[in-house]
């Protein structure tokens, strides 16, 4: 199983929840950083999306991938999926 999971969100994203509730079913814990609640997430977030205000964003052992739907979460978690 991937070790370091992180999922930047924001509080009004849908999407957001969506994937927060998709690792959940698959049993998965993460890391959640809210960009609206901490200066230094949004910081890092700027830093992965280019400079880009999005959420969600999903980190998995350092692969980025930018509002993650259900394929490319797939992809990213390979087996785990």
């Amino acid at each position: 199983m991937p070790q370091n999971i992180t999922v930047y969100t924001s509080s009004t994203c849908s999407d957001c929840r969506k994937l927060k509730t998709r690792l959940g079913a698959m049993g998965i814990s993460y890391l959640e950083r809210n960009v609206e609640e901490n200066a230094l997430f949004l910081e890092q977030l700027l830093e992965k999306t280019g400079g880009k205000k999005i959420t969600p964003v999903l980190e998995i052992d350092g692969k980025v991938a930018i509002d993650p739907g259900p394929e490319a979460l797939g992809a990213l978690l390979g087996d785990w999926a």
